[in-house]
């Protein structure tokens, strides 16, 4: 009887390793669960599928971490006239020498 868990059962664990720890390596998934690197980045590729986690380069993260990350990032770019006006009127309020 095999000691090693099934895909199934491996890629779930990944997937509740990549939510706990906020990202994985396809290193440490291999070690861990004593299984090649060509596994695990199946594994990886088979949750990037099911739209679970989000492969990057060597690993992967957790879905919501890019969707956060993606967030700031418009957040960023909105009103940025607005802000650039409000910057400048806060600017024209301070003079040389204002501590």
């Amino acid at each position: 009887m095999s000691t090693n868990p099934s895909a199934q059962e491996r890629r779930n664990d990944i997937h509740d390793r990549v939510q706990r720890d906020g990202r994985a390596s396809v290193a440490e998934l291999s070690q861990a669960f004593d299984v090649s690197e060509v596994t695990i980045r199946g594994d990886l590729q088979a949750l990037a599928d099911q739209g679970l986690v989000v492969r990057t380069h060597g690993g992967a993260i957790p879905v919501n971490r890019l969707s956060r990350d993606l967030s700031l990032a418009l957040r960023r770019q909105e009103q940025v006239l607005a802000k650039d006006h409000i910057g400048e009127a806060g600017a024209a309020q301070i003079q040389d020498g204002d501590a």
